[in-house]
């Protein structure tokens, strides 16, 4: 046996009757999918929206079931919380204080020799990567060649703003991972690369 079917007037009747009955907080997922049949049948013509709007018709029928199978929302009413009395605090919030207390600047609490350190080998490994780009150049590229283009950018930057080179390369470096991550490479971490 077939549903009747809905048309575009029944189908407003409907889903005001179903928002109305609270289905929004009750059935959200049910009442959008009535939504999104009414919307799509009034798009159609013919055949194909008879075939959606007896899909609108059950999906109103099976959407007002749930809601009247459903207990009634019951609504606590709000308390006003007692100043005097703390919520006792678990370990995961403890843990959470603790962390908040020591969260100021990262670098501010690491010990400076090894910040230059740390600084000194990114600023390494950039001009590594720069200088195994340059050796790599086309000898008899046109000056109009992409590549012989990105080139010389990139030692105008290594020139005028080798920190902002430095967190260029580490951007194009983390948008190289996930492009092979998104193809089902084997990922990697980037590791110290060969000196040729």
């Amino acid at each position: 046996m077939k549903p009747a079917q809905v048309n575009a007037a029944h189908a407003e009747q409907a889903i005001a009757a179903l928002q109305a009955a609270g289905a929004a907080q009750r059935d959200p997922v049910g009442l959008a999918w009535v939504q999104a049949l009414a919307r799509r049948s009034t798009q159609q013509t013919g055949p194909l929206r008879q075939v959606l709007e007896e899909r609108l018709a059950s999906a109103v029928a099976a959407c007002s079931a749930r809601m009247a199978a459903a207990e009634p929302v019951q609504i606590r009413a709000s308390r006003v919380p007692d100043a005097s009395a703390k919520p006792a605090r678990t370990a995961l919030g403890e843990l959470l204080d603790r962390l908040a207390a020591h969260a100021g600047d990262a670098t501010a609490t690491e010990p400076r020799a090894l910040r230059q350190a740390r600084e000194a080998w990114v600023r390494l490994d950039v001009e590594h990567q720069v200088a195994q780009s340059l050796r790599k150049a086309a000898a008899q590229a046109g000056p109009l060649n992409s590549h012989h283009l990105l080139l010389r950018v990139l030692q105008k930057l290594q020139q005028t703003s080798p920190a902002y080179l430095g967190a260029f390369v580490a951007q194009v470096e983390a948008l190289l991972w996930l492009e092979r991550a998104g193809l089902g490479q084997p990922l990697s971490r980037p590791g110290p690369r060969d000196k040729k």
